[in-house]
């Protein structure tokens, strides 16, 4: 907290707090809320011939949303409350013996299903629609705004509290009229063949469409009617200018901040292609293999699956969501799974008592996984342009405070390195007697000690202002972007769980 006035440029005043961390809330502590689900579902079989059967079925689920609790009158949307009754969700598959002998099948099915709004997202529509009785405050901005043009009080010293709520700075969110639940299109087609006792071969085609996925977008923006250009000095495109439109003015609404409408504008494409090897354990040998390659898109920008509200758009621009289309997040393009169990029990020692003593009654089992890295988007440092290119209603490189992804580059264009890694199981049974065995067993996980990268440094560009060719920014007059070089360095590694440092242990079972 300031115990001295601040230069009178920054207008503050002394024994007031300008901390950055100031917290409270206004109005009512505590809300309840509840849904109600309700689902039916009914399924048949029929045996249409010895070889071709169907599985056929429907399901109805709704989510009853709870009534609104603190309706702004200033914004009658605030009183929006999803209503989608018609969510009937058909199933459908056979399954069909094509040669008849029991070894070649062809399987299919198809459904479509429903997803529901998890409670957090209902709480922030409920209760951030920009009433008093509903805001808490994190910082309190001292600058002057359109509603405040002396500022807002600063926040007081503890245990002094503030009145009432600053002006001006109010998030709402709200749902869209007309928002549905999340709907997902899946099926696939397997091809699968017995080609050696109790082993078999198969190919897949799956695929998963999604519609109505949830995002944010923040409606109290006009269009952009600015153009932004940054020049690249250096990197990957270096010499090319990254031009978008920009916003310019204030707020439509400039008795609130951010007006976040929760939409339902999210859509989602999955391909694969499985192929799979399986044996059960047969003479001692047991596996199962598998291979996918597949590619997953949406356009879903900086938050393509919501678990969360976030406090800006989720888009880069509110007004071109068509901009956002991209490879997912999710999108691991390759992945390879196998895993083996090997009992040892050679029939070419059983006149060697020694051999087969040290040999025979092993059982090794390891397990191998490969697979893509995850992508990543390539982002900006959070630099307001709004020195160059005009003053701004929400701050930010173009001026609508949306994500901070580097648009000249689609999203998800980088991957972080693969994932591989090897565990191992080793045992060995004694018979003690009849009803009483000892197994002496050693297992390891990630036995080659590899290091796995789970984040990145997603800033590939710092931006700066110049206004010559001397000072912090020496490139000339403008916004210019220079590549900073800890791009896709590792900033997590092996994720402190999932993927830990080798590891084995021991152990002695006594079955009886």
């Amino acid at each position: 907290c300031a115990t001295l006035a601040s230069p009178a440029a920054n207008t503050r005043l002394a024994g007031k707090c300008y901390t950055s961390n100031y917290a409270q809330g206004f109005g009512q502590p505590r809300f309840q809320e509840s849904t109600t689900d309700f689902a039916f579902f009914g399924q048949d079989d029929w045996r249409m011939t010895p070889r071709l059967t169907l599985n056929l079925g429907l399901r109805w689920e709704y989510e009853k949303f709870p009534a609104p609790i603190l309706v702004n009158s200033a914004l009658p949307q605030t009183a929006n409350r999803p209503s989608d009754k018609n969510n009937f969700g058909p199933r459908i598959g056979f399954a069909l013996d094509v040669t008849g002998d029991g070894k070649t099948s062809l399987r299919g099915g198809y459904g479509l299903y429903y997803g529901r709004i998890n409670g957090t997202i209902q709480i922030n529509a409920l209760i951030n629609t920009g009433l008093s009785t509903g805001q808490s405050v994190s910082s309190v901005p001292a600058n002057s705004t359109p509603v405040t043009p002396a500022g807002n009080a600063a926040a007081p010293i503890f245990p002094n509290i503030l009145a009432s709520a600053p002006a001006g700075t109010a998030g709402v969110n709200y749902y869209r009229q007309g928002f549905q639940n999340p709907m997902i299109h899946q099926g696939d087609v397997v091809i699968e063949r017995e080609v050696a006792r109790n082993t078999m071969v198969s190919a897949s085609y799956l695929f998963s469409f999604g519609s109505h996925l949830t995002t944010f977008v923040d409606t109290n923006l006009n269009p952009p009617t600015g153009t932004g250009r940054v020049s690249i000095v250096d990197g990957p495109v270096a010499g090319q200018n990254w031009v978008f439109p920009y916003f310019l003015g204030t707020r439509p609404n400039t008795s609130f901040g951010n007006i976040l409408e929760i939409r339902d504008s999210v859509s989602t494409k999955y391909h694969a292609l499985v192929l799979q090897a399986n044996r059960r354990l047969t003479k001692g040998l047991q596996f199962q293999t598998s291979y996918t390659l597949s590619r997953a898109q949406d356009n879903g920008g900086s938050q393509s699956s919501a678990t969360f509200t976030p406090g800006f758009s989720s888009l880069f621009n509110p007004f071109d969501a068509v901009g956002e289309n991209a490879l997912s997040p999710y999108d691991r393009r390759h992945k390879f799974v196998a895993s083996v169990v090997y009992n040892t029990n050679f029939e070419s020692l059983k006149n060697n008592k020694v051999a087969r003593a040290i040999l025979n009654g092993w059982t090794i089992a390891p397990i191998v996984n490969i697979f893509s890295g995850a992508r990543y988007t390539a982002v900006t440092n959070s630099f307001s342009t709004s020195s160059t290119f005009g003053a701004s209603p929400n701050g930010g490189v173009n001026g609508s405070n949306g994500s901070l992804r580097f648009a000249l580059l689609p999203n998800n264009s980088f991957h972080m390195p693969p994932t591989k890694y090897v565990d191992l199981r080793i045992s060995r049974r004694f018979t003690i007697k009849e009803n009483a065995k000892l197994e002496v067993l050693a297992e390891g996980f990630n036995i080659f000690n590899r290091t796995q990268v789970t984040a990145v440094n997603s800033r590939m560009y710092v931006l700066c202002t110049g206004t010559g060719a001397t000072g912090a920014c020496p490139f000339g007059t403008g916004v210019f972007a220079t590549f900073d070089p800890t791009f896709g360095t590792p900033s997590d590694l092996s994720n402190g769980f999932f993927f830990r440092e080798r590891q084995i242990q021991l152990g002695v079972r006594f079955e009886f």
